[in-house]
């Protein structure tokens, strides 16, 4: 929509007429307006991205009000306005604000999926050091809520992803998770009946060792392969390949939303 906009402006024979253009601008000032209100709720809930969010939201709805303003002024004139230096800048610091807000809101779904990962990391050592069957069904329980909430986040970040191969390696943690957790619930069961059987013992563990190692993954596959120094489940042949990953990370995160949010600005 601001790309036709930016690139009809004041183009010659350009067929826009000026209450078409005074249209598109305020439907691109309303759909601003959702958006950063969107941005200012999740503001009020995370504090650590309150201030950046607010900020950059403000940035947003005045590059959205000044794209109204302007076409509005094409509709009064009756004509197409020959100079587009001003609508093209105002376009630019929209496009700037919205990806600051992408960024910001980004930061806090990788928190929350990384809680929900530790939550479920925390209630699976619980489990793993029950030693009765009412301690086990009250830790299985909540590690039950907490698989759910975990599998629902890790399931909106994988829809998310734009690189396939961690598209991919997201969808093999999860398959892993869901089809362990019974698999653990049964093994643990046997292993409390029988304590003093190696193979039940050794059965429960290496369904442990699944749901870590699965975990881990969806961890590197967050932070994008930037994985913290006592973290070592992953190969490592995948640390080697993202030793630049911090700040590349964010370029190509960066140069994604670019892509999504493209505004052509002609010559």
């Amino acid at each position: 929509m601001i790309s036709s906009l930016v690139e009809q402006h004041g183009s010659p024979g350009s067929g826009l007429l000026p209450v078409a253009v005074a249209r598109v601008g305020q439907a691109v000032n309303l759909a601003v307006e959702r958006f950063v209100t969107v941005g200012e709720t999740i503001a009020d809930d995370y504090q650590e991205v309150r201030a950046g969010m607010y900020e950059a939201c403000k940035e947003a709805r005045q590059a959205g009000g000044a794209i109204e303003r302007i076409c509005e002024e094409t509709e009064e004139a009756q004509e197409v306005l020959p100079d587009r230096t001003v609508l093209i800048r105002a376009a630019r610091c929209l496009l700037g604000a919205i990806t600051r807000v992408l960024l910001l809101a980004d930061i806090v779904v990788v928190k929350q999926l990384l809680l929900a990962k530790d939550k479920v990391s925390h209630s699976l050592d619980r489990l793993e050091s029950v030693n009765n069957f009412t301690e086990f069904v009250k830790a299985f329980s909540q590690f039950g809520a907490e698989m759910v909430e975990l599998a629902h986040l890790t399931g909106d970040r994988q829809n998310d992803l734009k690189d396939e191969r961690r598209k991919a390696q997201m969808a093999a943690a999860r398959q892993v998770l869901e089809r362990s957790t019974m698999m653990l619930l049964t093994s643990s069961k046997t292993c409390l009946r029988y304590p003093d059987c190696s193979s039940s013992r050794e059965n429960r563990d290496t369904v442990f060792c699944q749901m870590r190692r699965a975990m881990d993954l969806i961890h590197f596959v967050v932070k994008d392969g930037v994985l913290n120094s006592g973290e070592t489940h992953v190969h490592r042949e995948e640390l080697l390949e993202n030793e630049r990953a911090t700040a590349y990370a964010c370029l190509r995160h960066l140069t994604q939303l670019l892509e999504i949010s493209k505004v052509t600005v002609g010559e």
